[in-house]
């Protein structure tokens, strides 16, 4: 795997013929160098390049410019993950045998994926001996595109080397982005002054339940308000991280003829996330996001209650046949299921609870700001408030403080102004903190 090519031009014959291996294999050398004349596929955020050889083949993957805004740090993460990956589990992922950045001038060559296997075999305790240390953010899908697709300056976002400890820290990142996406982006944010009204008051609604440590229902719905708040408090406070691919999805997986899995890839948005995110079913089970669904919202729940059940009845097939280790293991998970329900390892009973309970659009909304304002007001609003009958903004100003209103329609002045001109807009890194700083201190 390689880092950020400088243009879409594709890479220069000395950049290749400077891989190119350097021992006696000349005939090899001279395919090496052929091959990298021609890109064999873009794909997504990388332009991919086959390789062959006499004895072999590998890929060459280098980031696209204009498509990755984090081109060194998205290749160390990926890097990481995958050898952590290859070494501490059974998932066959490629095998990595050089990757550096674009000062380096490497490329990172992946052995096919349907000749790695890895470890079957590894134990719960060989998993526990190893640590796989966290020294820096997680790099998303939705960072990477807040500033490639929606021109945000990159000052904004957490710090390159800021880490997290508790889902409290890391939810409160997400809402602050939200607001920070409306407020910078400047080409096509709004649609007229009610819809960036819209848009703020949702993000302002949001990010306040994540204050509050609403967003997620406690898991005791009968109890009262009290005692949801002290379950919710425990959930928290006891809420473990967990590797999980931002945007997984069916194509990250290759099988063989024989339907068996041969391969995962695309691990290049992969980071530790609270564990409430696994236990939200998945949203491809339908093949598409929510936002780009053919039909309305509610067509896509009721599409999405069929796939669930099935993929549910699968995923509790699966766990129930997995073989356990020793009669012990099983009993030490049995009890701290029953201690800690919030991480538990069984699947399919919180997948369910989630979707039940309304967490399952909590989640997305809180990954992803693209498309988050639709979601937000058909599946969480009254949820958190109650009924709306306008369906929007107008009905939640009763809940707004007069100094969150002030705040609402300076900000509504000044993007209707924006929206007159389109323009990329080069921010001072100080000068966008300072503003951000302002608008999130004025909606707190």
């Amino acid at each position: 795997m390689a880092d950020t090519c400088k243009d879409r031009s594709i890479i220069s014959n000395a950049t290749a013929l400077a891989l190119a291996p350097t021992d006696k294999r000349d005939r090899e050398n001279r395919m090496f160098e052929d091959s990298l004349k021609k890109i064999t596929a873009l794909r997504g955020y990388n332009a991919i390049f086959g390789v062959e050889y006499t004895d072999g083949h590998a890929i060459v993957r280098v980031a696209l410019a204009g498509s990755v805004a984090f081109g060194d740090e998205k290749v160390r993460n990926e890097v990481a993950t995958m050898r952590y990956v290859e070494k501490m589990t059974s998932v066959p992922v490629p095998h990595i045998y050089h990757w550096g950045t674009a000062a380096e001038n490497p490329f990172g060559l992946v052995e096919n994926s349907h000749r790695q296997y890895l470890d079957p075999n590894a134990s719960r305790e060989k998993l526990e001996r190893i640590s796989f240390i966290v020294g820096s953010r997680p790099l998303t899908k939705n960072m990477n595109d807040l500033v490639t697709m929606g021109g945000i300056p990159p000052s904004i976002l957490p710090p390159e080397d800021a880490t997290y400890s508790t889902s409290d820290e890391w939810y409160a990142v997400l809402a602050d982005l939200h607001v920070a996406h409306l407020a910078f982006q400047h080409n096509n944010a709004i649609d007229s002054a009610d819809d960036c009204r819209d848009k703020l008051v949702a993000q302002h609604l949001f990010r306040q339940q994540i204050r509050q440590g609403k967003l997620l229902a406690a898991q005791t719905p009968r109890e009262s308000s009290a005692k949801n708040e002290q379950v919710r408090r425990k959930q928290r406070e006891k809420e473990t991280f967990r590797l999980q691919i931002d945007d997984f999805r069916p194509h990250n997986i290759l099988i063989n003829a024989d339907l068996n899995v041969v391969g995962v890839i695309d691990w290049e948005w992969a980071y530790f996330v609270p564990a409430s995110f696994s236990q939200a079913p998945p949203w491809w089970l339908l093949l598409t996001a929510p936002e780009f669904w053919r039909g309305t919202f509610l067509d896509f729940w009721d599409q999405f209650v069929g796939a669930l059940e099935i993929f549910l009845r699968a995923l509790r097939a699966i766990e129930d046949a997995a073989p356990r280790e020793n009669e012990e293991e099983e009993e030490e998970e049995e009890e701290e299921e029953e201690k800690d329900a919030a991480d538990t390892v069984r699947l399919p009973d919180p997948m369910r609870r989630s979707w039940e309970t309304g967490d399952f659009w909590a989640i997305p909304a809180a990954r992803r700001c693209y498309g988050f304002e639709p979601v937000f007001w058909e599946f969480l609003d009254e949820r958190f408030f109650g009924e709306n009958v306008a369906g929007d903004y107008e009905g939640r100003m009763h809940v707004l403080s007069e100094k969150v209103k002030r705040r609402m329609e300076l900000f509504v002045e000044r993007k209707v102004e924006e929206s007159k001109e389109e323009k990329i807009v080069d921010w001072d890194p100080d000068e966008a903190k300072s503003y951000l700083a302002e608008i999130l201190t004025d909606l707190s």
